[in-house]
């Protein structure tokens, strides 16, 4: 596994889509899953619980609090002085309604790049939530439509992805 640290517009775009598909009328799984309500109420929260559920999987390999202090520490502080510590993140919304295509692509992304905590973890409010977006999605999917010319993961020069696919 190839887990690292996913983009801000990564995140943004998860977040996007989140609140996007769980607008819709049919999509009562993704409105019941318990993250819905902390991402409707506060997007910039809940996107930053995204990206440091991802950090903890990258620099921890899961749970930070099952690792010891020291081990934690020692962790973080060579991922740190490597890469810097994780920015504060604040939704940045993109243009653009997510396709189905275009969101499930996004939810894989981030998932596979998450995966490890939550194999150690079992389910997460988060991991339950994304579950629900991959199922609403699939069920909003064109059958035999194939994401694999989309990108995997978008950096900050791609943020009109929505528009494009």
């Amino acid at each position: 596994m190839s887990e690292h640290l996913v983009s801000r517009s990564d995140i943004d775009a998860l977040v996007a889509v989140g609140l996007a598909w769980g607008d819709l009328p049919e999509a009562t799984a993704v409105r019941a899953a318990a993250f819905w309500p902390d991402l409707r109420r506060d997007p910039s929260a809940a996107g930053a619980r995204l990206w440091r559920e991802n950090h903890d999987c990258v620099v921890y390999g899961g749970d930070p609090d099952l690792l010891d202090e020291d081990e934690r520490a020692s962790l973080l502080e060579e991922y740190e002085a490597d890469f810097g510590p994780l920015p504060p993140y604040a939704f940045d919304p993109m243009p653009g309604f997510p396709s189905a295509r275009a969101g499930l692509r996004v939810i894989s992304y981030y998932s596979y790049q998450t995966s490890n905590h939550w194999a150690n973890e079992g389910p997460t409010p988060i991991s339950v939530f994304l579950d629900a977006l991959r199922s609403f999605g699939e069920s909003m999917a064109d059958a035999g439509v194939s994401s694999g010319e989309l990108p995997w993961g978008i950096d900050d020069e791609h943020r009109d992805y929505f528009l494009r696919y």
